[in-house]
């Protein structure tokens, strides 16, 4: 079902006006836009970084194995869904993955920057794409799965978020989440990502409870990296250190922590959890 983001007044199937209040969304770089505040005073993300994000997904083990934990998750859970939505989809390389792996879903991607939509337009052929925050979503029991995917990390309060994909779920439906792992590895790289935390575990799996789901399993990726990763995030901290760029690296590098990643994935997939890593899969159902 569709919603006002204003009055929440339920919508018919067909036009975005509210009979109840009268609102309408807007149009923003080409997208309908949801969002009732202007766009100078969003917060969260700077939208110059989506260029150089796309640039740095399609080349980066790191963002194709997460697409890899993210499939294999709805695949388990959900089956073939009928409606997917990713909150937060930023330039659509989730999107346009799932679209390949999941050609009958009807697939919605909600970003709060245009700038990240127009480059997921290029890269998905029949996701429907709107600009809207992930506290007022205007939708009501309309998806299977709903997706976050590196996304809470970004927002002061983050139950807020998990609430209202919650209502957007139908019941029984599922979400999906991804978030960075071990406040230990807390480094100026999380700084510019504009992170505001990073989780344990136990404590992302009380909030994801607290807003009402059913938490059905949660495990860390990147395990076999965490080495690795502990020694990079090390040598940032030191005076004088460049900052490493940890999703653009040497051709060879790459191709062996791809490799690395593929093992882990395997023992995932045969039902083995692992309890740390860089990043965090929890997926929880909306109780029915």
């Amino acid at each position: 079902m569709r919603s006002c983001v204003a009055c929440r007044t339920a919508l018919g199937p067909t036009g975005w006006r509210c009979p109840g209040c009268g609102w309408e969304p807007a149009e923003e770089g080409g997208f309908l836009s949801f969002l009732r505040e202007p766009a100078g005073s969003r917060a969260g993300y700077d939208p110059s970084h989506f260029e150089r994000l796309a640039g740095d997904e399609a080349g980066s083990f790191w963002f194709r194995y997460r697409n890899d934990r993210i499939v294999a998750a709805v695949r388990r859970r959900a089956g073939h869904p009928e409606r997917f939505l990713e909150v937060g989809c930023g330039t659509g390389f989730v999107l346009s993955r799932l679209e390949k792996e999941f050609p009958a879903a009807r697939l919605t991607g909600v970003e709060a920057w245009p700038d990240g939509l127009g480059i997921a337009a290029g890269r998905t052929a029949r996701a429907e794409l709107i600009v809207a925050g992930a506290t007022a979503l205007p939708y009501r029991e309309e998806f299977d799965v709903a997706g976050l995917f590196d996304v809470l990390e970004h927002v002061e309060d983050d139950l807020a978020p998990l609430r209202e994909v919650r209502q957007a779920l139908r019941p029984g439906g599922w979400l999906v989440l991804t978030v960075p792992q071990h406040p230990f590895l807390w480094s100026a790289t999380d700084v510019l990502a504009g992170h505001v935390r990073r989780y344990r575990r136990r404590d992302l799996a009380r909030k994801v409870e607290e807003a009402g789901f059913t938490v059905a399993e949660a495990t860390s990726f990147l395990s076999f990296l965490l080495p690795l990763l502990i020694a990079s995030r090390l040598a940032n901290r030191l005076p004088g250190t460049k900052r490493a760029a940890e999703t653009r690296l040497p051709r060879l590098l790459e191709r062996f922590l791809a490799s690395v990643c593929a093992v882990e994935g395997r023992l995932l997939d045969g039902g083995v959890g692992l309890p740390l890593g860089g990043s965090l899969l929890v997926v929880a159902r909306r109780p029915g």
